[in-house]
């Protein structure tokens, strides 16, 4: 079973992570989150 590309793992930190007030993150740096955790 492969492991989630780049995409899948913005998915699942926007979904445990989730849109609230209490962080600012932007788009790109969703993706860099994703980057640096493969």
């Amino acid at each position: 079973m492969p492991l989630p590309d780049v995409n899948e793992r913005v998915a699942m930190f926007k979904t445990h992570l989730g849109f609230s007030n209490y962080h600012s993150i932007r788009d790109h740096e969703w993706m860099q989150l994703a980057q640096k955790a493969e």
